[in-house]
């Protein structure tokens, strides 16, 4: 009796088990969401996109070439945190069903710290948007919409769009600004040898426009969702972009410039060491708008 007591014990607790397991699966998209608003967005607690998020995530918002949207993700939010240590996010309205959920949202803060290397400017920014997510074993694994549909409003509400050079503020950036650029190769700075399948991030179209934002596309005229704000030094010798929507600022070298030929000159790092390993040259043809 003993014995079959234990055994039914164990049924029970392994039944519960799996049960909880099983549950935990079929998390709606509306649960998941609700989730990832109260811990990452009104918590910061940033490392709940590990378990909220699938590494392969799909979303306009990200490189082409991204291996795991998290790591984007966590150190996007982790630097818009500290630049809006009062950042509020608020929830408007909350829909969903089965596997896709959107929330419609409201969020604001003060600029108190850098960010992406833009000084602070203590200005205020309030702006409304959208999430719209779709979701498998309690994970994002399609994503559209969000923050950064807003960067633009909030860029100009936070005056940052002062610290990207416009077209017309020199002849430079007349020139980087009067077409598209097709990027056709990079080469060893050193060798001169072709390296382009090595260094995949650069293959695509950058469009560097008038008004000092940018946006990078892939070869077939799919965006990249890399955009952000661009300037160029008054001797025409460096270019900086800000990205808005991956949270990194690139200060490049401009190897050659004229109207047909954008090259630029960077040096490559290891991942895991931070060590410089290489220099290269990419090289851009124009594309006449």
């Amino acid at each position: 009796m003993k014995k079959s007591f234990r055994y039914l014990v164990l049924l029970v607790a392994t039944t519960i088990t799996f049960t909880q397991l099983f549950a935990q699966k079929q998390k709606s998209g509306k649960e998941v969401l609700q989730a990832y608003h109260q811990e990452v967005w009104e918590q910061k607690n940033t490392s709940a996109i590990n378990t909220l998020v699938d590494a392969g995530l799909k979303s306009a918002d990200l490189p082409s070439d991204t291996k795991d949207a998290r790591v984007v993700m966590v150190g996007f939010l982790q630097s818009f945190f500290s630049a809006f240590p009062d950042l509020k996010a608020e929830q408007i309205k909350l829909f969903g069903e089965a596997d896709y959920a959107v929330e419609l949202w409201i969020m604001s803060g003060t600029m108190k710290n850098a960010l992406w290397g833009m000084p602070a400017t203590n200005k205020r920014f309030e702006v409304t948007g959208m999430d719209i997510v779709r979701v498998k074993d309690g994970k994002f694994i399609e994503h559209y919409g969000g923050l950064a549909d807003q960067m633009d409003k909030i860029y100009n509400q936070l005056s940052i769009g002062a610290y990207a050079v416009k077209a017309t503020d020199n002849n430079f950036a007349k020139v980087i600004s009067s077409t598209k650029w097709k990027h056709n190769s990079t080469l060893n700075a050193d060798t001169k040898s072709d390296v382009t399948q090595k260094y995949p991030m650069f293959i695509g179209i950058g469009d560097y426009k008038t008004d000092g934002t940018y946006e990078f596309f892939n070869m077939d005229g799919s965006p990249k969702g890399d955009k952000g704000t661009w300037s160029v030094s008054e001797n025409g010798k460096k270019l900086s972009i800000v990205s808005s929507t991956f949270g990194y600022k690139a200060d490049v070298d401009i190897e050659k410039l004229d109207e047909n030929h954008f090259d630029l000159k960077a040096v490559q790092y290891d991942t895991k060491t931070g060590k410089p390993i290489e220099t290269v040259i990419a090289l851009h043809s124009a594309i006449k708008k």
